[in-house]
């Protein structure tokens, strides 16, 4: 029964609005993206028709190209393929950010292996002591690591944090605009990314994500476990960087390069430091304290 609301609920607010800010990308100024859009479906179809008979997939191809196109050359098919493969590209993108705009009203904060939930079950069992007693010593360490083809480039990464930004206030006019910018836009870096590149693509989601994300999570932590008796130590959450320091047979990786990431992770953390100095700096309008 909860399985099917959830499914519902993700149709509702995942599925649905992908098809109404999908058909933005129909009237978007992409060189011929407006037929790639109505071809869609029917490559679609020919490729569920192709594979049910046993069709190769050069076969399906042929066959779509055959029944759903006039193109003649090989240079032509393999243009609309490069460009199939672009838009469709795009509207990955775009089903992520909404899935992840969703992502709140997906989950309650009392699910299975949340903070809430566990709070819960520790008072129904009567081990809530046993839990405090175990935080006095206990820590998690993520370590983050990279891979030059799971990245996109930090162009398409500022898009995609923009994007779900719009999508969570249901902004039309802002997806619009960040759906032309995506469609003008290279998802795949001319060359291979360098070891800082890889570094610099994580500590994007270091200083924009898991900054504010932990910080929330340590201090539900802290609300939820601590009493007169019992305080949180800090180093609960922490992180582990392995891009830029991964010296054990990785030779585009030098001193140099790790010297260069240290100092990039450090500039990133005082920045995040100072955005919330800023907020801070807001409140203390006291004189002999507001002149410091």
């Amino acid at each position: 029964m909860i399985h099917d609301q959830r499914a519902e609920k993700f149709r509702q607010i995942v599925e649905n609005k992908f098809q109404i800010y999908n058909s933005l990308f129909m009237s978007l100024p992409y060189d011929k993206m407006t037929n790639i859009g109505m071809l869609l479906p029917f490559l679609c179809e020919e490729s569920k028709i192709g594979y049910e008979a046993g069709k190769t997939p050069e076969e399906i191809i042929e066959e779509f190209f055959k029944n759903h196109t006039d193109l003649q050359t090989e240079e032509q098919k393999t243009e609309l393929l490069f460009k199939i493969i672009q838009y469709i590209e795009r509207q990955v993108v775009l089903f992520d950010s909404i899935e992840d705009a969703a992502f709140p009203n997906l989950h309650s904060e009392s699910d299975n292996g949340t903070v809430t939930n566990m709070y819960e079950r520790s008072l129904q069992d009567h081990k809530l002591e046993k839990i405090r007693e175990k935080l006095k010593d206990f820590a998690v360490k993520v370590v983050f690591t990279a891979h030059p083809t799971q990245f996109y480039p930090n162009s398409v990464q500022r898009i995609l944090h923009d994007l779900r930004n719009a999508i969570t206030t249901d902004s039309i006019t802002n997806i619009d605009m960040l759906l032309q910018q995506l469609g003008k836009t290279p998802f795949v870096n001319k060359e291979k990314p360098t070891p800082i590149d890889e570094a610099l693509s994580i500590i994007y989601y270091l200083r924009y994500v898991y900054y504010d994300s932990i910080g929330e999570l340590f201090t539900k932590i802290k609300t939820t476990f601590e009493n007169n008796h019992f305080h949180l130590h800090e180093d609960l959450i922490q992180l582990g960087f392995w891009p830029g320091g991964d010296r054990d047979g990785n030779p585009f990786v030098t001193a140099d390069v790790t010297k260069r990431v240290a100092e990039e992770l450090r500039s990133a953390i005082l920045k995040a430091y100072y955005n919330n100095l800023k907020l801070v700096r807001r409140r203390l309008s006291f004189r002999g304290v507001s002149e410091v």
